[in-house]
């Protein structure tokens, strides 16, 4: 199968992930060349994508775009395009569809990205005046500190900001168009970084829209970020399957599936079947190809469960369960949406002792938790379908991958980083003149965790040289991982 993909930006989740996906599965995955991506510090010329989607089209089986890409509005950097501009740059979906009529061709959007606004110094003010005026949405009377927080950022800068939100605002609605003329056969709109006011203002115009519109189920609300892309990937690689995959679920803590996956979001349920349906996969009690495990997100009340306030017995119930369902050869995909910094620790230290790793059919953690629940569900699918040596092998690889960024970046080396980094130098992100240093400080952290993996240790390795903070930050790193126990020209 060949599927082109339009990711939304150039970071490791939006790129890395899909190509470590069409691996496991054995499809072919075409991107842009990397020159029409826009990214953080890049804009992107939106022509080079034109051409490329033009040239593209005819040859692929299936083709997936974020909107935001074609539209032109992913950069924070150049010179941003009009709301009518945006709007228009999406006619190239449009003959994409008149021209290949029977191409699948699945979209999605995200509500609100603060990295693709023009914000620069500002950011933090403009982050902290949102909230406030969340704030006041909810009925609190912060009138003076709005006031005082406007009068800190200058008015140039708040001008263009909203222009920025307006101008993707006014493309999600265009989108939404695409969906209803059968330009796309899915659309799924992304809420992962918003708060809560935010999270409420899509659902309410989706909502609308989607009813008025006669839509169905051809518009998704998901809340969830950088895995849109791989989620829909996914799901043109399960149209090739006989059967729909069937998914199980598990918990440790009695009633989490009921929790919001986030403060204001939707439940965890809701989150878990929602995305199941834009995998085009299915829940099940019985004859599952494999189960979604999950280390659920905090109570929203006062009273925690006991598992909740003993992390050690959550891990513990977990582990065993992870322990039972192996030895009933069961595949066990396991998301830890518990905290928001990475995946807990305590977990993965009593899940190295008691349960074999590499059998585990997906990893995710950190992110934010949409995205987390999505990378584990798609993992866990690809892996149901690993059928050869090959795909078993690729998707080892990728859940090592996993291990490694969610659990020891994000929960373990990313905050001992940017602690040293803020001793060192006052700051807690990298400058030009440090970040070779910090890159290199990373990949001998990460090496060092990888050395105490049980069955991963001695036969992988981080490639020298290949850790990166590709947006010069310390949100995101990326590396590139070698197998030594093959021949070298199948070692990545």
């Amino acid at each position: 199968m060949r599927i082109g993909l339009v990711p939304l930006d150039n970071r490791p989740a939006c790129v890395r992930a899909p190509r470590m996906l069409a691996r496991v599965a054995g499809a072919e995955l075409v991107l842009p060349p990397p020159e029409a991506i826009a990214g953080h510090q890049s804009p992107g010329p939106p022509a080079a994508l034109d051409e490329w989607l033009r040239d593209t089209a005819g040859s692929l089986d299936g083709l997936v775009v974020a909107i935001e890409q074609v539209a032109g509005v992913s950069s924070s950097l150049g010179e941003r395009p009009t709301s009518v501009t945006a709007i228009r740059r999406l006619e190239a979906l449009r003959d994409v569809r008149r021209q290949h009529p029977e191409l699948q061709l699945v979209a999605s959007t995200v509500a609100r990205r603060p990295d693709a606004e023009p914000a620069g110094e500002h950011a933090s003010a403009l982050a902290e005046l949102d909230e406030l005026s969340d704030r006041r949405s909810r009925g609190e009377d912060v009138t003076a500190e709005i006031s005082a927080a406007e009068a800190a950022i200058p008015e140039s800068v708040r001008r263009q900001v909203a222009a920025a939100r307006l101008a993707a605002h006014m493309v999600q609605l265009a989108a939404l168009d695409l969906a209803a003329d059968a330009t796309l056969d899915l659309l799924v709109i992304g809420t992962g970084a918003m708060n809560t006011t935010d999270a409420d203002l899509p659902g309410s115009w989706v909502t609308t829209w989607q009813r008025q519109l006669l839509l169905g189920q051809r518009v998704e609300v998901l809340p969830a970020d950088v895995q849109l892309g791989n989620s829909l990937v996914m799901r043109l690689l399960n149209r090739e399957r006989s059967q729909p995959v069937r998914v199980g679920f598990y918990s440790p803590v009695p009633g989490a599936e009921k929790r919001p996956v986030a403060e204001g979001a939707v439940t965890v349920a809701r989150t878990v079947l929602r995305e199941l349906r834009v995998l085009g996969a299915e829940s099940a009690a019985s004859d599952v190809d494999f189960v979604l495990a999950l280390h659920p997100p905090p109570s929203v009340d006062n009273a925690p469960a006991v598992s909740d306030a003993d992390p050690e017995r959550a891990a513990a119930t977990l582990a065993d369960e992870l322990t039972r369902l192996h030895a009933l050869d069961v595949p066990v995909a396991l998301a830890d949406i518990a905290s928001g910094d990475g995946g807990s620790s305590t977990l993965v230290e009593r899940l190295r002792s008691r349960v074999d790793l590499p059998r585990l059919a997906g990893y995710a953690a950190g992110q934010t938790a949409g995205d987390a629940v999505a990378s584990a569900l798609t993992q866990g699918c690809a892996g149901a379908a690993a059928s050869t040596d090959a795909a078993r092998a690729a998707h080892e690889l990728w859940l090592l991958h996993r291990l490694l960024d969610d659990w020891a970046y994000q929960g373990k080396v990313r905050e001992r980083i940017r602690r040293r980094l803020t001793n060192d130098t006052g700051s807690s992100e990298p400058t030009e003149h440090s970040l070779a240093a910090v890159q290199v400080d990373i990949e001998r952290d990460l090496s060092g965790i990888l050395a105490q993996l049980p069955r991963f240790t001695g036969r992988y390795r981080i490639v020298p040289g290949s850790t990166r903070l590709p947006w010069r930050r310390t949100d995101e790193c990326d590396f590139e991982l070698e197998r030594l126990d093959v021949p070298l020209a199948e070692r990545r």
